[in-house]
């Protein structure tokens, strides 16, 4: 019979080994050939999950025995589903065989941010469907929830300071994630190593916030058309109040980031208000980039609490507007991009060329089947034309399903398996890059994903057995 020697004293490292003990025999057989132990050893046990932490793993297995050393606990985790993957079920013998004996593998990330952006707010995602991307996101060896929580559309996070924004501001009273719903989240992402990174999208995309308080908004009749142009009014004290409070709540939930958002400001909107346009006059101001400039002076250096790590989407650097040099910027207009970023001493993370929900993710490349798009993410790679200095500011990426279109119902089949090929560019050596050689190995990931209870999408015409 097969078991794990673990004489360390990690809750959660313990935690790790029960949910990957389940993992290893989903077909209800714990024979591994002959018998066999894993000696798992954990250097550093104390659980701090950061942005850079540690997840190298080193694991060696013969006929005889199998050893798992890492200097985390999310190391091991790592080391654990690499385990998982070596585990190969025979039906006619209804064993498990471990493959490719004898082996050494000494494995770490390229990258130390790789993950995925989900959207709540234009389509509500149930906790379980989010619950369900973390543990692919563990699966995969992805570190990083970016939730999209709010947006012009809705705002489904409750505030203890400010209740009526989701009373008001969100889809329906059953559209709205308690307190204890974001805290389980949040616990649930870091038991599997994965860090929950909210954006709270202002000063654009901000229609849901005056859903409850108009003044928080602005009054543009020329451009209301569109839920989406209408921004916060950086022109009052109120805003700045609101946004502390709520920011400051939200931050102490959340590990390590937060995202404020940025991009997408519609100018034109400040200048067209009346009210808005003669402040600016008062102040000296004739463009809606110097108003842009303004309020992200007053959130830096009086709102956003001084403990985060704040990350923004590039809009605001391509505006010029002027943002601490250790803000993480955030390309997804043009992979080109990165480089001027990089290039200018930022710290940066690619989405451009992983927008899962377009059906041309890279321009000029064209597929008759959505689902091959993967072949654009596998070779979408991040420091092409970076030299090694701006490369080393690349801090990863994160591929992106923005929701117009993508509910809790379709999201595992939108993300899943395309999302691997992200993971592997991710996490591998920037010499691998075979697509022919990654194809079999993303379809087995999706088919061992379907096996641990997400809706991952087939690559190929196939089989999988699942429990």
């Amino acid at each position: 019979m097969f078991s794990i020697q673990y004489q360390g004293t990690s809750t959660l490292m313990q935690k790790a080994i029960n949910r990957y003990l389940k993992q290893f025999f989903l077909f209800g057989q714990s024979t591994v050939g002959s018998s066999l132990t894993l000696t798992l050893t954990v250097q550093d046990e104390s659980g701090s999950l950061y942005l850079g932490v540690d997840e190298s793993y080193t694991l060696t297995a013969s006929s005889s025995g199998a050893s798992l050393n890492s200097t985390t606990v999310f190391g091991a985790m790592k080391g654990l589903e690499t385990f998982s993957q070596l585990l190969d079920w025979s039906s006619p013998s209804s064993t498990y065989l471990l493959s490719r004996l004898p082996l050494q593998i000494s494995d770490a990330p390229r990258f130390p941010w790789r993950g995925l952006l989900i959207d709540s707010s234009r389509h509500f995602l149930p906790v379980s469907a989010i619950k369900r991307q973390i543990d692919a996101l563990s699966y995969t060896k992805l570190n990083t929830l970016h939730w999209h929580i709010t947006d012009a559309q809705s705002f489904p996070i409750y505030s203890a300071s400010y209740p009526n924004l989701s009373a008001k501001g969100a889809y329906a009273p059953s559209a709205i994630y308690s307190t204890a719903e974001v805290q389980d989240i949040i616990s649930y992402g870091y038991e599997r190593g994965v860090r929950v990174v909210p954006e709270f999208d202002i000063p654009g995309h901000a229609a849901s916030w005056g859903a409850s308080d108009p003044a928080l908004v602005v009054n543009c009749t020329k451009y209301n058309h569109n839920i989406n142009n209408i921004p916060l009014d950086p022109t009052k004290e109120h805003t700045y109040e609101v946004l502390s409070g709520f920011l400051n709540e939200m931050s102490k939930m959340f590990l390590d980031a937060v995202h404020v958002g940025g991009d997408e400001i519609v100018f034109g909107c400040w200048e067209s208000d009346p009210a808005v346009s003669s402040w600016m006059k008062q102040h000296g101001m004739t463009t809606g980039v110097e108003l842009a400039q303004y309020f992200e002076d007053r959130l830096f250096n009086s709102v956003l609490p001084s403990t985060k790590q704040i990350v923004v989407w590039q809009d605001l650097f391509d505006n010029g507007v002027q943002i601490p040099n250790n803000t993480i910027i955030q390309v997804w207009s043009d992979v080109a991009d990165l480089k001027t970023v990089t290039s200018s001493g930022f710290k940066g993370l690619i989405s451009a060329g992983w927008y899962l929900n377009e059906q041309v993710p890279v321009p000029g490349s064209t597929h008759g089947d959505f689902m091959d798009t993967w072949m654009d993410f596998y070779l979408n790679e991040p420091t092409n034309g970076l030299t090694p200095e701006e490369a080393s500011l690349v801090l990863g990426g994160e591929g992106c399903i923005w929701g117009e279109h993508v509910d809790g119902l379709v999201l595992d089949a939108m993300v899943w398996p395309r999302t691997v090929a992200i993971a592997e560019r991710l996490w591998s050596s920037v010499d691998v890059t075979s697509t022919t050689q990654a194809k079999p190995r993303i379809q087995e990931m999706s088919c061992r994903l379907q096996q641990r209870g997400i809706g991952s999408a087939p690559l190929l015409p196939g089989f999988c057995l699942v429990p």
